[in-house]
């Protein structure tokens, strides 16, 4: 109901085969989903046949040999805090908090099985920065570049 009357939302353990119809006021943290032998499924397979059937059920993907996981306490708090700078109008100063952020937005981006999947909705930039190497997977220059500089989880 928020998001359809343009309210900022930080959406937390998302997942969905369906393509949504977030708007730009809405930053989301999805949920991870790892297979038997410990490896996470980017982006691309997420919203790809066949993962992107998969996930809609947590039976289906166990049949498979995977399991969803919850986003960490981190993770939630650092979604929420975006979307209250971005409310604030200090989303700029958010992100100088989060390196490479504008990098690793595109690249996930460029990642998604679908163009616009999400609607005009964001990923938690400190999400991807922190999963950056299983879930951006593919794009090795960028993922040992960002590598090197840590998040600051404090930042606001």
């Amino acid at each position: 109901m928020a998001i359809s009357f343009g309210i900022p939302c930080a959406l937390v353990n998302c997942i969905t085969v369906d393509a949504q119809l977030w708007n730009n006021r809405v930053r989301f943290a999805p949920k991870a989903v790892e297979l038997r032998d410990g490896r996470r499924l980017s982006q691309r397979e997420l919203t790809t046949e066949p993962w992107r059937w998969r996930v809609f059920d947590a039976e289906v993907l166990g049949r498979f040999g995977a399991v969803p996981i919850d986003n960490s306490s981190d993770e939630i708090l650092e979604t929420v805090k975006e979307v209250e700078a971005m409310e604030q109008g200090a989303s700029e100063p958010y992100l100088q908090g989060v390196p490479h952020a504008g990098e690793l937005l595109e690249t996930w981006q460029n990642r998604l099985g679908q163009p616009y999947f999400y609607g005009g909705g964001l990923p938690s930039r400190y999400y991807l920065h922190k999963h950056r190497s299983d879930f951006l997977s593919g794009d090795a220059a960028l993922l040992r570049e960002t590598t090197r500089a840590p998040v600051n989880s404090t930042a606001a």
